[in-house]
C-alpha cells in the first residue's frame, strides 16, 4: 500500500487483481471501518498486484504483479496513463525514486531494472530503461525480492535478494557499488529502509530477522529477532534510532536501536497474575508470566488505560471509544460507544462496580462493570484526567481550569477552579493539584 499523506488517500492492492483508493477523511465519520468503500477502483491487471510506488510531484501511482506488467496511473484523474512497462516475468517490488525520474522494478527473471519515467517518454506511453543489474549465483541468476533508495545518497538504490543477499547500486553510472553476502540462513529479504540522516539500512527477512546494515563499512551491525516473517519496516522521519517493524503475527513493534531492544513503557504489573501491560508504537501488550505476549493494535498515539482493581479486565481509552479487554488473554470484550469526540482518560473504582471515562466532548461518562453507562456529567472543557478516592466511591474529573468532584450520595458535581493535573491524598481525604 501506499500513502498520498497530503490528500489523505490510502491506496492498496492484492489478489483481486484491483488498485483501490481509499479517503482516509471519511474514517471518522463510519462507526465500523468494515463498511468503508473505496473512493475510486483502477482496473487493468490481469492478476494479482504486488507492488505499489508513488511519486507526490505529480501525484502518479505505479502499480506491478503477477502479469509482469508495470502500470502509471493518474490519481488526479483516476485513470490508467498512457505509461506500461513490460517486464518478463512477475515484478515483486516497485520503487520511484522520491526526486528524480528514476523507476526501479525487481522481478522473478533475476533482473533489478532501472527506468526513466520524464515527463516527454511517459507521453509517448514508453519509458527509456537506463541500466539492467543482475547478480549471478551458482545456477544461475539471483532473483530480487525487495528494492530501496538510499536516503542518505540521492543516486544509490539497494536490493534484497531471495538469498539473503543485499546489494547496492548507483544509478547514475549503473554500476554496482557494495555486495553484502547474506547469511548462512540464506533467508530471502522482503523489505528494507533507510534514514537520510545515517548510512544506517534495515532489511527484514522471511526468518524473522531485521539486519541492520552499515553502508559506510558494508558490514552487518546488528539482529532484531521477531516470531514470524518480517513484511514491512520504517524508520521514525524525525528519530534516526527509532525503528517500526510490522510482522506476520499481527504485531507492530518500535525499536530503539540505541539500545538495541523494544521500547516499550511498563505501565501496570499484577504479580499475582504475571501480567505486564505496556506499549509499544501504537499496541498495548499484554503479557503473561508464561512469557507469552498479546497484541492489540490501537488507533492513537498515547492513550489512558486502568485495570479493573481484581486484575480481570483491562480498560483502554482509544478514539471516541472505551475498550474492555480481558486481562487474563487479551480478548476484546466491549468496545463502548459514548463519546463523541476522543478519549483521553479513564479510571476504575476501587471496588470494582464502576469505571469512569472522559475526554474532548467534555463528558464524564459512568459505566458499571457489566459496560453499561448509567451517569453523564459535563465541564466547560475537555477532560484531562479522571481519578476515583481510594477509599470512597467518590471521582474526580479535572480539566484545564477546573476541578469536579462527583459521588453517588450527592446530585450534582461541585466544580472548583483548577489546574488540570493531580492526585489523591494519602489519606484519601483531600485532592492534590
Amino acid at each position: 500500500m501506499v500513502l498520498d499523506d497530503s490528500n489523505l488517500i490510502l491506496v492498496t492492492s492484492g489478489e483481486d487483481v484491483l488498485v483501490k483508493c481509499w479517503d482516509l477523511r471519511s474514517i471518522w465519520r463510519v462507526d465500523n471501518t468494515l463498511d468503508m468503500e473505496p473512493f475510486n477502483v483502477l482496473r487493468g491487471h490481469s492478476a494479482a498486484v504486488l507492488a505499489l510506488t508513488y511519486r507526490p510531484q505529480d501525484r502518479m501511482l505505479f502499480s506491478a504483479g503477477l502479469d509482469s506488467v508495470v502500470r502509471a496511473w493518474s490519481l488526479l484523474y483516476g485513470a490508467c496513463d498512457s505509461l506500461e512497462l513490460p517486464c518478463r516475468e512477475a515484478v515483486w517490488a516497485l520503487e520511484h525514486h522520491p526526486h528524480l525520474s528514476y523507476l526501479a522494478t525487481a522481478s522473478a527473471d533475476g533482473l533489478l531494472g532501472l527506468w526513466n519515467t520524464e515527463a516527454e517518454h511517459s507521453e509517448q506511453g514508453e519509458a527509456r530503461r537506463q541500466a539492467v543489474f543482475k547478480l549471478n549465483v551458482p545456477g544461475g541468476l539471483d532473483v530480487p525480492s525487495c528494492a530501496c533508495w538510499v536516503p542518505s545518497h540521492s543516486a544509490r538504490l539497494l536490493a534484497g535478494y531471495t538469498s539473503s543477499r543485499i546489494a547496492v547500486f548507483d544509478a547514475h553510472h549503473g554500476t554496482q557499488v557494495l555486495d553484502m553476502p547474506g547469511d548462512a540462513s540464506g533467508s530471502s529479504a522482503t523489505s528494507a529502509c533507510g534514514h537520510q540522516l545515517t548510512q544506517l539500512m534495515a532489511t527484514g527477512h522471511v526468518d524473522g530477522q531485521v539486519r541492520l546494515l552499515d553502508l559506510a563499512s558494508g558490514r552487518c551491525v546488528g539482529n532484531l529477532a521477531h516470531p514470524e516473517m518480517v513484511t514491512s519496516l520504517g524508520f521514525d522521519p524525525i528519530n534516526a534510532h527509532s525503528l517500526v517493524t510490522g510482522c506476520h503475527d499481527g504485531a507492530m513493534r518500535t525499536f530503539d536501536l540505541r539500545m538495541g531492544r523494544t521500547m516499550r513503557l511498563a505501565l501496570h504489573q499484577l504479580r499475582n497474575r504475571g501480567v505486564e501491560v505496556g506499549w509499544a508504537a501504537q499496541q498495548l501488550q499484554v503479557e503473561r508470566g508464561t512469557g507469552l505476549m498479546r497484541t492489540v493494535t490501537l488507533w492513537q498515539d498515547k492513550a489512558s488505560i486502568a485495570f479493573k482493581p481484581d486484575g480481570t479486565q483491562i480498560i483502554v481509552a482509544a478514539g471516541n471509544r472505551v475498550l474492555v479487554y480481558d486481562a487474563t488473554d487479551g480478548d476484546l470484550v466491549h468496545s463502548l460507544k459514548g463519546h463523541k469526540e476522543s478519549v483521553f482518560c479513564v479510571a476504575y473504582s476501587r471496588h470494582g462496580k464502576k469505571f469512569a471515562s472522559g475526554g474532548a466532548d467534555k463528558q464524564v461518562i459512568i459505566w458499571t462493570h457489566k459496560a453499561e453507562g448509567i451517569l453523564k456529567y459535563n465541564h466547560n472543557e475537555s477532560i484531562q484526567c479522571l481519578a476515583y478516592n481510594p477509599v470512597t466511591q467518590q471521582l474526580a474529573s479535572g480539566t484545564a481550569s477546573d476541578l469536579g468532584l462527583w459521588s453517588p450520595e450527592q446530585k450534582s458535581v461541585s466544580k472548583r477552579k483548577a489546574r488540570s493535573g493531580g492526585r489523591w491524598s494519602r489519606g484519601a481525604t483531600s485532592w492534590v493539584v
